[in-house]
């Protein structure tokens, strides 16, 4: 039997990657579905996230499910015009999943994250960026009824960052469709795993059996009532194929059941020296994430960020990751790492 929540994600995974809506309805549609997972008893909010130029911080489409939308979006308004621009950036760029209480400071004082509590007279509040590294994408703020003592579960951690990998996902492919709607990469048959169709950049043997295995995996984790817990899912529905392709808009034809592959790469600004490959690394990684999550978010190996991290170190002639991603940060658009405390490294 699967579990409740296991039927809530997918719920809210499969209104993620719906094209067809506009960004209102789309929003709703996430925050209505993320609420049973999400709710502590005050609602679930959510809001468009422009911050892809470093001197400004927009939102829009803000939408809330389990509580009075005007009084919250009056409640948010307010934080927007107040809180410093440094604290909007740090809480939506650089940490995927947190509560506000205990966001590292990193170049914003402390006091600016209690000012902000303050200014929307909440407790605390648990936040889920879902913010790709060129500054686009949506948030959650869930508010929370007592001031937290303990950081959330590392399942919780986890789970959460794989689901803000999906929704940034989806609104890449989104704002891609909306440029150029582009016939798809590949069309697949998760019953045989068959490819019925590639176009002639998916034909290399090995981007053939990488998509086969995804969507047969993408079909398994879709399967309701085949008792998978909600992480479980998340490992057999990733958010990219090989850095490449987004598995979406499954249809039914002849009584056959078919997935398509739509290109959907993230696009970093070129960095000199760097590969395409290693430019998206690198750039995730300036932005906070962990290894292990610029894998789950670009589909590709743990092993395979590791590389393109030493790569670029030795491109670029700098000393260590830390000093990889100071150097890098600027080029990017994220706020510089603080220099570690005394005695780490």
């Amino acid at each position: 039997m699967t579990d409740s929540n296991t039927l809530h994600l997918l719920d809210l995974l499969d209104s993620a990657y719906r094209v067809d809506l506009d960004d209102d309805a789309w929003m709703e549609a996430v925050v209505e579905n993320a609420r049973p997972l999400l709710d502590r008893g005050l609602g679930v909010n959510g809001y468009h996230v422009d911050a892809s130029s470093p001197a400004a911080f927009h939102t829009w489409g803000f939408t809330c499910a389990g509580s009075d939308v005007d009084a919250e979006r009056r409640r948010f308004e307010r934080w927007s015009r107040h809180a410093p621009l440094a604290l909007k950036r740090h809480a939506h760029l650089q940490v995927p999943i947190s509560f506000a209480s205990q966001l590292p400071p990193g170049n914003v004082a402390r006091a600016a994250f209690e000012e902000s509590f303050e200014l929307t007279a909440w407790h605390d509040v648990l936040g889920i960026s879902a913010v790709d590294p060129d500054g686009l994408g949506c948030a959650l703020a869930i508010p929370v009824p007592l001031r937290q003592t303990r950081p959330p579960r590392a399942e919780m951690i986890g789970l959460w960052e794989r689901a803000s990998a999906h929704l940034a996902s989806a609104l890449r492919l989104r704002r891609r469709l909306r440029r150029a709607s582009t016939p798809p990469s590949a069309i697949v048959n998760p019953a045989s795993g068959r490819v019925e169709h590639a176009d002639d950049a998916t034909k290399h043997p090995s981007d053939l059996e990488h998509l086969r295995e995804a969507a047969v995996r993408f079909d398994r984790a879709r399967v309701r009532g085949a008792g998978h817990a909600p992480l479980e899912v998340t490992d057999h529905w990733r958010a990219l194929v090989s850095g490449r392709w987004t598995l979406v808009d499954e249809f039914e034809r002849d009584g056959r059941r078919y997935i398509v592959a739509r290109p959907n790469r993230p696009a970093p600004a070129p960095l000199d020296r760097l590969s395409p490959r290693e430019t998206e690394v690198v750039r995730a990684a300036a932005f906070g994430h962990s290894n292990k999550l610029i894998a789950y978010e670009l589909g590709i190996a743990p092993s395979t960020v590791s590389s393109c991290l030493r790569r670029a170190i030795d491109k670029l002639g700098v000393r260590d990751q830390i000093e990889l991603i100071r150097r890098c940060a600027a080029h990017f658009g994220a706020p510089p790492p603080e220099p570690p405390a005394p005695g780490e490294s």
